[in-house]
């Protein structure tokens, strides 16, 4: 537990999940979240990275995967969050540009570790038993 008796969230992961950008708001106070999943969400999109705006000093980690509604703007959003050590990125189907938005990557976040891959395994619950 944190010092004002509140629950620490450090990590959220969300794999098929209904969320939506007005989820997002409620980051807003997170001063413990390092790290973001998010897979085969639907209804993310880049305005969720928007929000993500609100963490941008204690993130250090994010993967985005299968996101069907990520453009490159959406992904232009993780340069401002400088604390950033690691991004994953695999089948983001509206990316056009892959190598633009690694170089925009790499120049803003020079000590981010960013691997862009389609074989990035899929998440353990995804799947079948």
């Amino acid at each position: 537990m944190g010092t004002s008796g509140l629950f620490r969230i450090e990590e959220i992961r969300a794999v098929k999940a209904c969320i939506t950008s007005e989820g997002f708001a409620y980051l807003d106070g997170l001063r413990d979240l390092k790290k973001i999943h998010l897979e085969k969400c639907d209804q993310i999109g880049d305005s969720c990275l928007a929000r993500c705006n609100k963490v941008k000093e204690t993130i250090e980690s994010i993967t985005l995967i299968d996101l069907s509604e990520m453009s490159e703007n959406g992904l232009a959003y993780l340069a401002g969050m400088k604390n950033l050590k690691q991004i994953n990125l695999a089948r983001l189907i509206n990316i056009k540009n892959r190598d633009a938005i690694r170089k925009l990557l790499s120049n803003e976040l020079p000590q981010c570790t960013i691997n862009y891959d389609d074989k990035y395994p899929s998440a353990p619950e995804l799947k079948e038993k």
